[in-house]
């Protein structure tokens, strides 16, 4: 026999099983934040999304005159704009209403022409979009 000594099959297969061992983990974890990194986008466009609907609508519940509820989930305000070049007061119908088919799409109309569409689809995932204004009468 010699002094040389050399891995055996028995390490050189612990050594290559406890490599396979990491890269598994190493490959979860990766997976799991970016699963973590998708879920938290897609709240992200969800708040955004819900953001900007909060404030237009709060603009236009400020300017309105009046409210009328025209059926479930569409609602018409009589709104006071000042129109900057005329340098008038000008009367406009807004109309706030949810479509009926998924009830995630919110659209608001300024005089029968959509002006906006805010489209939960993609980003509710499961959660429920309930668009009522209420204590208005």
């Amino acid at each position: 026999m010699s002094n040389k000594r050399a891995f055996t099959l028995l390490e050189t297969l612990v050594a290559a099983g406890l490599i396979v061992l990491v890269l598994i983990v190493a490959l979860s974890l990766r997976g799991t934040a970016s699963q973590a990194n998708k879920d938290i986008s897609g709240l992200e466009e969800y708040y955004n999304l819900h953001s900007r609907l909060m404030n237009l609508l709060k603009q236009d519940l400020r300017a309105a005159s009046s409210i009328r509820k025209i059926a479930e989930r569409h609602y018409e305000f009589d709104c006071l704009h000042l129109d900057a070049e005329k340098n008038q007061i000008e009367r406009q119908t807004v109309t706030w209403q949810s479509t009926e088919t998924d009830q995630l799409t919110i659209e608001r109309k300024l005089n029968g022409q959509l002006t906006q569409s805010f489209d939960f689809s993609s980003s509710a995932k499961g959660r429920k979009l309930k668009f009522e204004i209420s204590n208005f009468d």
